[in-house]
């Protein structure tokens, strides 16, 4: 009796600590490069990937892609993180060659109703920028 208790209260916390999938529409320019995913996920090169919330003065960066963010989720055990986004984000800028992305916006629609139940979308739109 007590090991089923035990199980279901780790499967509990395991669905609790659950994020939802971060989808990634990516439209890389001329400009930007072509490197794995593996390279810049395990050196931690998306680290050196600064996080802006404007653009820089014209003339001091290049704009190598942009790229939709999004994550959806129709349970209350699993949320959507905007820092998970912005992590992912990063990866995909790395592997453009980007210094930066910049957060153009953001949209959030939280809640529930009678008709859909619960429901958390997230969308972000993000530029990712080499300087000059």
């Amino acid at each position: 009796m007590r090991i089923v208790f035990v199980i279901s209260i780790l499967f509990f916390l395991f669905i609790v600590g659950c994020t939802a999938p971060v989808k990634i529409s990516g439209y890389p320019g001329e400009e930007a490069g072509n490197y794995s995913k593996e390279e810049c996920k395990s050196n931690l090169n998306f680290g050196s990937v600064k996080v802006l919330g404007s653009l820089p003065k014209d003339g001091t960066y290049i704009e190598l892609g942009y790229m939709s963010v999004s994550q959806e989720s129709s349970s209350e055990l699993v949320y959507t993180s905007e820092e998970k986004q912005i992590k992912e984000a990063r990866i995909k800028a790395c592997q453009w060659g980007a210094d930066a992305i910049v957060i153009m916006g953001s949209q959030n629609n939280k809640g529930s109703d009678f008709w859909t139940g619960w429901k958390d979308k997230r969308e972000t739109k993000i530029i990712a920028i080499k300087y000059k």
